[in-house]
């Protein structure tokens, strides 16, 4: 996301969720059912025009053969009969061919609110955090950042800060998120002084720091007692010194 590489991109696009990929799978189903009832209606129109054939022809039959008037009739009654339960087989068929149009419509209109795409987004969010101006906010980026506060620390320690940098919180789950950082904070320090950056050793950066706190306060009996402050000692503390400075004023 935030390499130069992808400075020149104009173009992209994410990974569709499993969830629409199962829904874009269904939805092909329905098509290829659709075509297979779509098949079974013609079939079905052409059993129809068979039908009225087979009774055109009983009806000749009738006006030449006076004697056979009681067979006949009763052929073309079975005849209306077999036509009338074709037109109910039909309209079901109609019926649940709407219903699968409908339910394509339905999964349609699902996927076009889920599939998104992707043009600068994919680098130009996190592209904010190492250069903050190209939003309007006039603060330092990352890397300007560390080099500060590794120069805001006594000289003989700088060279074994910029050995030992971790990064620690959900950013460092970006893709070359530590790259990109090594890259530009090698152009921002002296090159005798070696820059190492490095990820958590259990690969979970966004706990690290909770841990790091927890382990630290479990390695002292009385961590409570030396490194922690009542509430009233904490507001008897701020009232001197607001005293202490209002006096030398």
């Amino acid at each position: 996301y935030v390499l130069p590489d992808f400075v020149n991109t104009t173009e992209g696009s994410i990974e569709i969720p499993l969830a629409v990929q199962k829904m874009q799978h269904d939805a092909r189903g329905v098509e290829e059912e659709n075509k297979d009832l779509g098949a079974t209606g013609t079939s079905s129109a052409n059993d129809e025009s068979e039908g009225n054939e087979h009774e055109q022809i009983a009806k000749a039959v009738n006006s030449t053969n006076d004697d056979d008037n009681d067979s006949n009739d009763d052929a073309s009654s079975q005849d209306t009969c077999d036509s009338d339960e074709e037109t109910r087989e039909q309209k079901i068929k109609r019926i649940q061919l709407q219903k699968l149009q409908e339910l394509r419509r339905r999964e349609r209109e699902a996927l076009e609110r889920q599939v998104l795409s992707l043009s600068v987004e994919r680098f130009s969010v996190p592209e904010i955090l190492f250069d903050p101006r190209e939003v309007g906010i006039e603060q330092s980026g990352i890397c300007e950042a560390i080099v500060q506060s590794v120069n805001a620390c006594d000289k003989v320690i700088q060279a074994a800060l910029l050995r030992n940098i971790i990064l620690i919180g959900g950013n460092a789950n970006l893709p070359f998120f530590r790259e990109r950082i090594a890259r530009d904070l090698r152009m921002l320090v002296p090159s005798i002084y070696p820059v190492r950056i490095q990820l958590p050793h259990d690969d979970d950066p966004v706990g690290y720091a909770w841990r790091g706190a927890r382990d630290y306060a479990a390695s002292e009996i009385d961590f409570i007692e030396r490194h922690c402050a009542k509430k009233v000692d904490w507001e008897e503390s701020i009232r001197a010194r607001q005293t202490t400075e209002g006096t030398l004023e």
